[in-house]
């Protein structure tokens, strides 16, 4: 019963939401700063922490509540997303990473990125995926032909449009220091690399593509390269590993792509990330996973209409190629390059 309720409240929010943005009520001032000032703080923030609880108990919540949450959670407000009252959620491991972002940008990270690899419930890796989207600056483009279901697209994209800006705020201050000491360390290959080279991606998002890789890559392990593989069946956990491990890619790529953007007016960003990111994803050969599995999964032609799993699975590999393409051509040069040497 109480799940009922929830679902019951999320639609309500929703509807008030959509009704508010159709040009026939946008234009009533009156309306619209009600709802914002009255309602908009208490309804989103319960509901986001709401989502929280539930994804750490999804299997035993009914989908149709999960899914109403991810729905109405594409309507909250950026001030209610990065104001949020989730608990504080510090990991050891951030303690020596480069960056150091506002707490509330943390804990965002560290509550929604382990549920995009969330196996059990599509539901929730998908509403994890929007909201966390909402952190970079990538295109502004609506991408729901890209993942028709994905709920958690809207949220993401603003997450991602936010670490962007944090990010570009702390290389510009760091480079701005005098004679900053030179760092080095030896990678995963024990090879020397310089750390002022590069730019680590934020954690959660490093922990997502090395978490999801190696099981995805496992399952095409008999194919030979570029070879179509056999549909994943919706609803098993090879699939929502593949698309958990795309999702990842998508998030990482948003956040290269919004590295090197710039500002609204045309002007460029003071530092462009994009090749110390670049560097980063090289030196810790988080590519030599992601070339094959993308060769694997992208159409050979359009996907049928009536074959929707398939469009979404594949559509999302067409997105993460053609994002791979425009921001970072060089690596899948040689990415594809090394494949195809492999594979020989």
């Amino acid at each position: 019963m109480p799940t009922l309720f929830l679902a019951e409240v999320c639609h309500l929010a929703r509807t008030v939401a959509e009704l508010l943005r159709h040009p026939s009520v946008s234009g009533d001032a009156e309306a619209c700063d009600t709802w914002n000032d009255y309602f908009t703080e208490t309804v989103f923030s319960v509901l986001l922490c709401c989502f929280v609880d539930v994804a750490a108990a999804a299997s035993s919540v009914s989908p149709a509540c999960i899914r109403s949450l991810g729905e109405a959670l594409q309507y909250i407000p950026d001030q209610q997303l990065f104001s949020h009252q989730l608990p504080a959620k510090f990991l050891v491991e951030d303690v020596d990473c480069d960056a150091n972002f506002p707490e509330k940008l943390l804990f965002l990270l560290n509550h929604l990125c382990p549920l995009v690899a969330a196996a059990e419930v599509t539901h929730v890796q998908e509403t994890a995926f929007r909201l966390l989207l909402r952190y970079s600056a990538a295109s502004r483009r609506n991408l729901s032909h890209v993942i028709c279901t994905s709920t958690l697209h809207s949220i993401f994209n603003r997450i991602m449009d936010r670490l962007v800006v944090e990010e570009e705020r702390q290389a510009t201050s760091a480079d701005s220091g005098s004679s900053p000491r030179k760092r080095s360390e030896k990678n995963d290959d024990g090879d020397e690399v310089d750390r002022d080279e590069y730019r680590e991606l934020p954690r959660r998002l490093t922990d997502l593509l090395r978490l999801t890789g190696p099981p995805v890559a496992a399952l095409f392990v008999d194919f030979d390269f570029g070879e179509p593989a056999p549909a994943l069946p919706a609803g098993t956990p090879a699939r929502a590993c593949a698309a958990a491990f795309l999702m990842s890619w998508r998030l990482a790529l948003r956040l290269v792509a919004g590295a090197g953007k710039g500002d609204a007016d045309g002007s460029k960003p003071a530092v462009d990330l994009r090749p110390k990111y670049s560097e980063f994803l090289r030196s810790e050969g988080l590519l030599d996973e992601l070339m094959p599995v993308l060769f694997h999964l992208l159409p050979s032609s359009s996907p049928s209409p009536e074959d929707e799993d398939g469009i979404e699975l594949a559509s999302l590999a067409a997105s993460v190629y053609m994002n791979l393409l425009r921001h970072l051509p060089a690596l899948v040069s040689d990415g594809g390059a090394v494949c195809l040497l492999t594979a020989a």
